[in-house]
């Protein structure tokens, strides 16, 4: 296996309560800028539409700790955008290129009309420019002023035309592994094929990143208020984590990845490949008390009854998973067959999910199972 310097570093987090996902993604960004003089110049020139023989952009001129100019009753330092980019155009101007990056944070419209603000004296020209890997985010109502880019197009522009040194080629590669690149839809091909196509496994994870940026309003409070992605091969999956009380319970959306019982819960439910699934776990020791889980997955069930369920009471569970209470499948070749992009497939995922969560967080009776079962913990 070839080791990847970007996908080892981000596994790291000096504080163990955050991992300063978009923090790295901007260090690790404006440092394969500073190394690459053609990545500095392929990149300044497609933001600013120039040729790339016309911009000259040096090292220093790549800067992540730098505050914009105070503006209206700010005084002195003003906001800090994530990078800023200086330079000189062959004509003989100056230009800045003002960065903000967004990985799972939402877009905030203030700030980035305060960056236009505060940087429009730092050259003869100026952008302002967000990148994100969320093709709908630029219906927010972005400023006129600021350019919206992908993450996908930093992935094309230093995989087309630039000198791929090794530090730049572990970078595009840690793009495409973190779902940031160009992304194909999932073929039902792909899918049945899983276990030979890593590709698969990036695409649930760019879908995985659309997602987390839903919203989960339909469910408890306490779940939608404490979401989380999970990567790569934590107990064989991918897909968002809700925990709001560290396992008492938690709520999983996602992808199942491993196909055998002895790895994970339940084998897939269809020989198409992966599935999507709703999990709710809790501690091995503990039964959720009454009947409300099992009356609301049997409704689910004769609503819904391409679906595979499986229950803390199902014989099928017991003995395979013991922390799972509840465990909702589908081929995810049935949810995505026929949608021509991967937001299309998030969006229809994300559908999926919600209906059969409505089914059973309709009303209130689950959560009264959840007091029963956790009176000093669980609240509505």
């Amino acid at each position: 296996m070839q080791l990847n310097i970007f996908s080892s570093l981000i596994t790291y987090s000096p504080r163990p309560d955050r991992t300063q996902k978009e923090n790295f993604l901007t260090e690790a960004f404006a440092f394969v800028l500073r190394t690459s003089g053609s990545a500095r110049k392929a990149w300044a020139a497609d933001v600013l539409g120039v040729d790339r023989g016309d911009v000259e952009v040096n090292p220093e001129d790549i800067d992540t700790q730098r505050g914009l100019p105070g503006s209206g009753r700010e005084s002195g330092r003003g906001p800090q955008p994530d990078m800023i980019l200086t330079g000189r155009l062959a004509s003989g101007g100056s230009f800045a290129i003002v960065h903000e990056h967004k990985w799972d944070s939402s877009v905030d419209t203030d700030q980035l009309k305060r960056y236009v603000e505060c940087g429009a004296g730092l050259a003869s020209t100026v952008l302002v420019v967000l990148i994100t890997p969320r093709p709908w985010d630029r219906a927010v109502g972005l400023p006129a002023e600021v350019r919206f880019q992908l993450w996908e197009d930093v992935h094309r522009v230093l995989r087309d035309g630039v000198e791929l040194t090794d530090m730049v080629q572990q970078f595009i590669d840690f793009l495409s592994v973190q779902g940031l690149s160009s992304q194909v839809p999932l073929s039902v091909v792909e899918l049945a094929a899983y276990r030979y196509v890593r590709r698969v496994e990036d695409g649930f994870t760019a879908i995985t990143n659309a997602l987390l940026g839903k919203e989960w309003d339909f469910l408890p409070v306490a779940f939608s208020g404490s979401k989380k992605a999970i990567h790569g091969m934590t107990q064989y999956r991918i897909g968002v984590q809700f925990d709001p009380y560290r396992n008492r319970p938690y709520l999983y959306a996602g992808f199942l990845l491993d196909p055998y019982p002895s790895h994970a819960d339940t084998s897939f439910s269809s020989p198409r490949g992966p599935d999507l699934i709703l999990g709710l776990d809790a501690q091995p020791d503990v039964t959720i008390q009454g009947s409300a889980l099992s009356d609301l997955a049997g409704r689910l069930e004769s609503e819904q009854p391409e679906l595979t369920i499986l229950t803390q009471e199902n014989a099928k569970l017991r003995g395979q998973w013991e922390w799972r209470k509840l465990l909702v499948c589908k081929p995810v070749a049935d949810v995505v067959s026929g949608h021509t992009s991967l937001q299309d497939q998030a969006d229809v995922a994300y559908t999926e999910l919600r209906k059969w969560c409505r089914v059973l967080f309709d009303g209130e009776a689950l959560q009264r199972a959840f007091v029963t079962t956790w009176p000093d913990l669980w609240r509505y």
